[in-house]
């Protein structure tokens, strides 16, 4: 796209909070003029937690447009999924601690009694843009994506990734939804103009109307 971009260093799979600190932390100190945050899966989450924090509205001043690509902002029924199987549980709870990271993200992604189950609010200037893979169990691509797909699909159409789109209901914004592709957004055809498209309408806040894009903040 040719503009700057700014790259928002969170923690990988970080408490929702300590990301979300992280992301205002940031916000407050760059010296752009005009942001478009881009989000991706988990770090979709952070930026709705980051939405919250009481810094939020001095943070957010330069903040015309959110892209969230695969957004995990509502939480996920995985989540559930994993606390119902003991032995996967422990598996998991060794292997993040080998990573030095922490369960209790795994439970803040709850979708129904986690932080996120809270409905997002997206000041009226931030125009914000969920693009969500749409797939039926024949277009997923990514290996993950089957498994994810199989283990929630009782409760509704999903996109392998722990997103139920019956979810997308809640999500304030405009709704980019993604045929034939998975929560990875590898689909069997280029996708990078959609992606571009998209970008695009997050960054045309009806407030900022007349202003160039300068800088694009990535979590």
């Amino acid at each position: 796209m040719g503009w700057p971009v700014e790259l928002i260093d969170i923690c990988s799979f970080g408490p929702l909070e300590t990301n979300a600190a992280i992301i205002i932390d940031h916000l407050l100190q760059t010296n752009a003029s005009r942001i478009v945050l881009v989000s991706l899966s988990k770090g979709s989450a952070d930026v709705a937690l980051a939405l919250r924090d009481p810094r939020a509205d001095a943070a957010l001043t330069r903040v015309c447009g959110w892209l969230s690509l695969s957004g995990i902002t509502t939480g996920t029924p995985l989540a559930g999924w994993l606390r119902s199987h003991r032995l996967r549980t422990w598996g998991v709870h060794l292997l993040l601690w080998s990573r030095g990271q922490r369960f209790a993200v795994v439970d803040q992604l709850h979708h129904e009694r986690g932080p996120l189950a809270t409905p997002i609010r997206v000041p009226p200037h931030i125009r914000a843009v969920h693009v969500v893979g749409c797939p039926l169990r024949l277009h997923l691509r990514h290996p993950w994506a089957t498994r994810g797909y199989d283990r929630i699909a009782p409760l509704g159409p999903t996109d392998g990734g722990g997103i139920l789109l019956a979810h997308l209901a809640r999500l304030p914004g405009f709704i980019y939804p993604v045929w034939a592709a998975d929560h990875y957004l590898q689909p069997e055809w280029d996708i990078v103009p959609f992606i571009r498209n998209a970008l695009l309408h997050a960054a045309r806040s009806q407030n900022h109307a007349n202003m160039t894009p300068a800088t694009r903040s990535s979590a």
